[in-house]
């Protein structure tokens, strides 16, 4: 329809193509390229959304029907364990109960990560809420642990809505399924990684100076995400975009 076409034209314009609305070969090449992955997989990052409740608050569209990525950063709130007081309650039981986290840490033995960096990067996802029905403030529809965009949630079969009446321990469930997309032959020892899987998954494995971002190929995005370019050198790398994952 004629917002599909003004979003595929406005990230042509910003890829300096040639501006037809038409998603064709060398406009699916381009967003591709600029997202990173071959078909803009990403439960909150190359075709999702992050930080509900300010942890990142990252936004992007993929793929010919919503073409053109936008991305917004935000600061997150002071950290809170999983555990502890400040843990969101979920429906159906606390986030840091005894069985959420040996459900984690289940979930982390059959994927081979750490389960202490699935923690982080749902920590940071939510806002160190550990909330599953808590909204992306981008107004993505975006919503839970890894914040399901509603694209993602339906390719693992459920809608977001779904998901947000789940309680957290339930919601789990969705999570390791996710994950199981970026886990086969892609080993993710590092903090960096996992949270790769959930915002940039074909940087999986690749260094810390792997540019996910820069001023010259993507202006637009890049100009939403410059607070990321931590030493303004006009490329945003995944070390950088992991920085505020680290902390948590």
């Amino acid at each position: 329809g004629p917002k599909t076409t003004a979003a595929v034209k406005g990230f042509q314009r910003s890829a300096h193509l040639r501006v037809d609305g038409l998603a064709g070969p060398k406009t699916r090449q381009a967003l591709r390229a600029q997202l990173g992955c071959a078909e803009g997989s990403g439960a909150s990052g190359a075709s999702g959304a992050s930080g509900a409740s300010g942890a990142s608050t990252v936004s992007i569209s993929s793929g010919p029907a919503s073409a053109g990525s936008v991305i917004s950063t935000t600061p997150s709130p002071a950290p809170h364990p999983p555990g502890g007081a400040g843990d969101g309650a979920g429906r159906g039981g606390p986030a840091g109960s005894e069985s959420f986290r040996a459900k984690v840490d289940a979930i982390a033995e059959r994927l081979g990560i750490d389960p202490v960096h699935l923690l982080t990067v749902m920590s940071f996802e939510t806002g160190r809420t550990f909330d599953p029905a808590i909204k992306n403030r981008s107004g993505s529809g975006a919503v839970g642990l890894i914040q399901f965009l509603p694209s993602t949630a339906a390719r693992l079969g459920t809608s977001t809505a779904k998901l947000a009446a789940m309680s957290a321990t339930d919601q789990l469930d969705y999570v390791e399924q996710y994950f199981q997309t970026c886990t086969p032959g892609r080993p993710m020892a590092s903090l960096s990684d996992v949270y790769m899987c959930v915002f940039w998954p074909a940087a999986i494995g690749k260094p810390d100076d792997y540019q996910l971002i820069t001023r010259a190929s993507a202006p637009r995005t890049y100009a939403r995400n410059h607070g990321l370019d931590l030493n303004a050198d006009g490329a945003i790398t995944k070390g950088e975009a992991a920085t505020k994952v680290s902390d948590h």
